[in-house]
């Protein structure tokens, strides 16, 4: 055969795999030229049918070895070959089975199983770069996108099973600084739609931060909400809509926190209750009730919209008019001495399916060059060191120096109630009484799943029996947008095989990050241990996104606490 036809079987591909891509083989048509790969010959086609493809992951895959001699023999010796292609072939298989750390480009293409794509896309130096493809096991199209050095940038767009659109914007991947970020920002106009081809919610991001005016539809293309951002919190005038179009509830928000007077309507527009709010979220006696006349809700979009085009969401004008002799409602939270640290996202009177802060996942949890980093970095979580195999350098995992934030210790935590993500209420403080309290407060994260998160929060639940045994119990704080918690969940599973036995807080307004002084992207990671007191003795701030302590430190120090109360 001529050098333009080479014949590569299946069992060349399956060299690949101990390199966790299915074919690597690939990108020999981008660095020796483009070969044909020709038709398969049967005895190959049953042979590779009889070896399926396993999902690569972070274990990796350990495919048969035995394969290397006899089929790269059987390649030279194919139908119409000459005996002079041998050395070119096991010069070609050779290649194949290089590391990846060579720097050249190469194709990765996952199956779900035989001839069915699960991702497509280019590697070069070991980062995914151009455009990926990626599937459902049904072989349908799930979404399309570009990557620039294992960062997504430009338009993203994903699709549901059945093909309808399901959301669709733009991430920045370029000319912003992504040294302390693990994934790309949304930027600009995002829209997501729903199952039925309607249109569910529209706005802006900067900087990957919900900014501006947001409108969120029913499946029924009724308006379900809208308000305004700030920074990734509401802020600004807020309204609600009952199915029938009645108005349902109204109010402000101020980074977060309800404040001023809200009210609550029936399906029939009669007022059921109202609050009023101080600047810190307390509830006080309300006023005389003003008149409130609230103009038609913006109309939906037709369930065809399925335009990429930025257009700014309608906005909904209330109007205020003064009443003197309206009658006046207590207050259903009434003020007390204490001021209770009560998120404002625990108050669900507007509790709804339509997502207010949607979060965007590839549909791989991590790009491949984190899938085959994994082990290693959990590694680190664990003992604090990475062995005879560095894997990252030090830099990116903060170097040397004393991380503790000294301003922290001595004080208590300034917020000590959460809603955890089961939905049940979780104090702290209540916690402390029994012994330490590891409260980890992870960096969260809107679009792509962070490794770190995931593999720290898998290190201390391998851990999780050491730690109490030493009487020091776990909290997890999960900063930003609740909707990204299954897709958290999911990567832990994917790399300690069980869902974390750690109840896990949320803090979706980033009210406790803000407090704590660890504001970033949404947060730093830090870990902090509480004592029996309830103040805090331990306060590991990270300088960088991959920059939190061991399981054995955390262990010493907890065990230290533990026994001071003894």
């Amino acid at each position: 055969m001529s050098f333009y036809q080479l014949h590569l079987t299946p069992q060349m591909k399956l060299l690949a795999l101990d390199r966790h891509d299915v074919s690597t083989f690939d990108m020999l048509g981008q660095t020796m030229g483009e070969f044909a790969l020709s038709e398969f010959n049967e005895e190959s086609r049953k042979t590779a049918h009889e070896q399926p493809v396993s999902e690569p992951g972070v274990r990796g895959l350990r495919q048969r070895k035995g394969l290397v001699s006899k089929n790269l023999l059987g390649i030279a010796f194919m139908k119409n070959s000459r005996f002079w292609s041998l050395p070119l072939v096991l010069a070609v298989g050779i290649f194949g089975l290089l590391p990846t750390g060579c720097g050249g480009p190469r194709v990765v293409q996952d199956e779900w199983g035989p001839g069915v794509l699960k991702r497509h896309g280019t590697v070069i130096n070991n980062e995914q770069t151009g455009e990926w493809n990626y599937w459902y096991a049904t072989g349908a199209k799930e979404a399309t996108g570009s990557w620039v050095h294992d960062k997504q940038d430009g338009l993203w767009t994903w699709w549901y099973p059945d093909g309808r659109i399901k959301q669709s914007g733009y991430y920045q991947g370029q000319g912003i600084d992504l040294s302390n970020r693990s994934s790309s920002p949304r930027m600009g106009t995002w829209r997501y739609w729903h199952v039925n081809g309607r249109l569910q919610s529209m706005g802006a991001y900067d900087n990957d931060r919900q900014t501006g005016a947001w409108s969120y539809f029913t499946q029924a293309g009724v308006p379900h909400a809208t308000g305004f951002y700030n920074l990734g919190v509401k802020d600004g005038a807020w309204t609600w809509w009952h199915d029938n179009g009645q108005v349902k509830v109204t109010g402000r928000f101020s980074n977060g926190m309800k404040v001023a007077l809200w009210r609550v309507w029936d399906e029939k527009g009669q007022v059921q209750s109202e609050v009023n709010y101080t600047v810190d979220g307390k509830a006080i006696a309300t006023p005389p009730p003003p008149v409130v006349t609230i103009t038609a809700p913006p109309p939906a979009l037709p369930p065809s919209e399925t335009s990429l085009v930025a257009v700014a969401p309608p906005i909904v004008a209330v109007v205020v008019t003064e009443q003197a002799d309206a009658d006046v409602v207590p207050a259903t939270n009434p003020a007390t001495d204490k001021v209770m640290s009560k998120p404002a996202e625990s108050d669900n009177v507007a509790s709804t399916s339509v997502s207010l802060s949607p979060t965007v996942t590839v549909p791989s949890l991590w790009t491949t060059n984190q899938e085959a980093n994994a082990a290693k970095i959990i590694r680190k979580y664990t003992t604090g060191s990475w062995g005879s195999d560095t894997g990252y350098d030090a830099k990116s995992f903060g170097g040397e120096g004393d991380r503790q934030r000294k301003d922290l210790l001595g004080k208590p935590l300034p917020q000590t109630r959460f809603l955890s993500a089961e939905g049940r209420a979780l104090d702290i403080d209540e916690l402390s009484k029994k012994g330490p309290v590891l409260v980890v407060v992870l960096r969260g994260f809107s679009g792509q799943v962070c490794l770190y998160c995931a593999a720290q929060t898998t290190a201390i639940s391998k851990a999780i029996q050491r730690f109490e045994k030493s009487n020091i119990q776990v909290v997890v704080v999960y900063p930003g947008p609740v909707d990204a918690i299954p897709s958290f969940l999911q990567a832990v599973r994917s790399l300690a095989n069980d869902p974390p036995p750690i109840p896990v807080a949320l803090d979706v307004s980033l009210i406790a990050v803000r407090a704590l002084g660890i504001d970033d992207n949404l947060a730093k990671p830090t870990s902090l241990i509480i004592d029996t007191k309830g103040l805090i003795r331990y306060a590991y701030v990270g300088k960088t996104i991959a920059d939190r302590p061991s399981v054995e430190e955390l262990l010493t120090v907890g065990y230290r606490l533990a026994q001071e109360r003894k």
